[in-house]
């Protein structure tokens, strides 16, 4: 129930107390945030050494550019944004060399695809669950 931004919540005295709606929406972002980490550090453990491995693969064979296929419903999410926006925030976070999802080498350089593969790297979404990786 909403009455002029404040809403009203029953105590364990069946008093009730007021919330203000500011903080209920604070809350709500936070609890997105941690949704959203938690759903980029499960995509970056799944699929960073997959496309690192296909791209090394082709590479291997003097190819440019590669057509990787991944599963549309890992990008699916509660309210947290469309499925292919949050597969091009996945990407840009792996190519980012001061991101929190980025993994280390022993020695503690940044491994993003950016430095595996040239700065030259880049991804274009073709259909439901196709990427062409170029580099």
């Amino acid at each position: 129930m909403l009455d002029n931004d404040i809403m009203y919540s029953k105590n364990t005295n069946f008093q009730r107390r007021k919330l203000e709606t500011h903080l209920i929406s604070e809350i709500i972002n936070t609890a997105k945030d941690h949704k959203r980490k938690t759903k980029m550090i499960m995509l970056a453990n799944k699929y960073f050494n997959k496309i690192t491995e296909c791209v090394i693969k082709a590479s291997t064979q003097n190819k440019n550019s590669i057509n990787f296929y991944y599963n549309y419903y890992d990008f699916v999410n509660n309210r947290l944004g469309k499925p292919h926006g949050f597969l091009n925030e996945f990407m840009y976070e792996m190519c980012y060399d001061f991101s929190e999802f980025v993994t280390t080498d022993t020695n503690g350089n940044p491994m993003t695809f950016k430095t595996l593969f040239g700065s030259t790297f880049d991804w274009k979404l073709i259909g439901k669950n196709m990427i062409k990786i170029s580099w």
